[in-house]
């Protein structure tokens, strides 16, 4: 069967639940990777409404993958982040802050192309740096964003202290 990937801007009014989906999905892979976040059906008002808040605040837009005419992932790109780190002064940039690929739709590419539009959105908007975070232990996407040019910019550590609280699991 061939397949048709189109990648166009996010339509509020035929998306949303699509959006809501892949959240969902996005949101229950990365906690099997890191077991103290929660499921993605817990988060995803939270997590769709923060997108739109940032996409409002920073500049941004989301794009959506359509796979043979049904939405196949998303990414999110901000384009005017300007950090708050005091030691950062004034520093702006771009911002990729979502990115997923449905499972069914994933090895073909999909991710790439929504990364190139993201890129290119990101260009338009005069954004020098661009930047994109990914879970530990995701080596798949480590791999994606190594090969399209990203390198590591800041690392982040944890140690747990005690015993997790109930509902928290440890960290495999």
């Amino acid at each position: 069967m061939d397949t048709t990937i189109h990648i166009r801007e996010y339509d509020p009014d035929a998306d949303l639940a699509a959006l809501r989906a892949c959240v969902i999905e996005l949101q229950d892979f990365e906690a099997g990777l890191y077991k103290r976040l929660p499921p993605g059906t817990e988060v995803v008002d939270n997590c769709v409404d923060h997108m739109f808040e940032q996409c409002e605040k920073c500049n941004g837009k989301i794009m959506i993958a359509e796979v043979n005419g049904e939405v196949g992932g998303f990414v999110t790109v901000l384009c005017t982040v300007r950090s708050e780190e005091p030691d950062d002064g004034d520093l702006m940039y771009g911002l990729i802050s979502d990115l997923a690929v449905l499972e069914k739709h994933r090895s073909r590419g999909i991710g790439r192309q929504l990364l190139e539009a993201a890129e290119a959105f990101a260009r338009s908007r005069d954004v020098a740096w661009l930047r994109i975070g990914v879970l530990a232990g995701n080596g798949v996407a480590e791999s994606i964003y190594e090969s399209m040019g990203f390198s590591p910019w800041y690392i982040e550590c944890e140690k747990r202290l005690g015993p997790p609280p109930e509902r928290q699991q440890e960290v495999p």
